[in-house]
């Protein structure tokens, strides 16, 4: 197949590529996206004990959208803990802080943590309430830098109040983390999708 060259100069652009009629695409486009977050997989629980990854790759931001999230022990919260290679997960060593607040328009307080906690100091039902949240870590698997997350959530409980949750921090030592693991603070994770999703950083 003859591929014909066409000089910029002899292009008018003044209308801004608007198109008109229908244009026909043929052939493969090749490459990896660059801009913007891809899909990579869903965790669908039933009863079970974590969900976690540990093929996380240095250039990448990594995102995890949790929804339909329900408990199978009544009033538990959510970790998010890092790990090396191994994995070997961090229990310790986290600088974070958030802040809640309630259904009735009260702030249900501010803290710092030492994991990614979050849904602070509330809870979810293990009846009828179901938590959302999105977490984003920032090139984690990068060896040379500090592991920093956002995240953002909402605890609706059917037994008392609902809350929203913000909040982010790092694990303040610069090491590879290839790892991402949540737990409840006991029991299991009756439901719930994880999704995770991944965008390049360069």
């Amino acid at each position: 197949m003859s591929v014909t060259k066409v000089n910029a100069d002899v292009f008018d652009l003044t209308d801004a590529y608007a198109l008109s009629g229908t244009v026909a695409f043929s052939g493969t486009v090749t490459g990896t996206p660059n801009n913007g977050w891809e899909f990579v997989s869903r965790t669908t629980c039933s009863s079970s004990s974590d969900v976690s990854y540990t093929n996380l790759t240095t250039g990448f931001d990594y995102q995890v959208v949790v929804t339909n999230l329900l408990f199978g022990t009544d009033g538990q919260l959510v970790t998010a803990l890092v790990g090396v290679s191994g994995p070997t997960y961090r229990t310790s060593g986290y600088l974070s802080a958030d802040y809640r607040i309630d259904s009735a328009g009260n702030v249900g307080g501010q803290k710092k943590t030492d994991s990614f906690n979050i849904m602070h100091t509330s809870a979810t039902s293990d009846a009828g309430g179901e938590s959302y949240f999105i977490l984003t870590l920032f090139d984690p698997a990068n060896a040379s830098t500090e592991t920093y997350a956002n995240y953002d959530g909402i605890t609706i409980n059917t037994e008392a109040t609902n809350y929203r949750v913000q909040g982010g921090g790092k694990y303040a030592t610069a090491e590879a983390n290839v790892a991402l693991k949540f737990v409840p603070g006991s029991g299991n994770i009756a439901t719930g999708f994880f999704d995770l999703y991944q965008r390049k950083n360069a």
